[in-house]
């Protein structure tokens, strides 16, 4: 895949990533704000640093896929999504 490192960020991040994580950082955290990033930046400029991550990780010997994170599955997902809406807002 052709990188198009278009925040010019990437070679930055292939350094700090290492010592975030032999910081203490989980890969599962280091991933997520890559997936955040997408709503903030595009997909087109968050690809380069998904691609990135996963090098690294291969690179560390981190097993890839990660573990899924859902805290939630298609039959609970509406009652749990309201049952956070109450605790935040309140019951109405």
């Amino acid at each position: 895949m052709k990188r198009d490192d278009s925040c010019q960020g990437v070679d930055e991040y292939r350094v700090i990533v290492p010592k975030a994580i032999e910081a203490g950082l989980s890969p599962v955290v280091v991933k997520e704000i890559v997936y955040q990033s997408v709503d903030y930046m595009g997909i087109g400029r968050s690809l380069p640093f998904l691609v990135t991550v996963n090098e690294i990780f291969i690179e560390l010997g981190i097993a890839l896929p990660l573990d899924g994170q859902a805290m939630t599955t298609t039959k609970d997902r509406l009652e749990k999504r309201v049952q956070t809406q109450v605790e935040i807002f309140g019951d109405a």
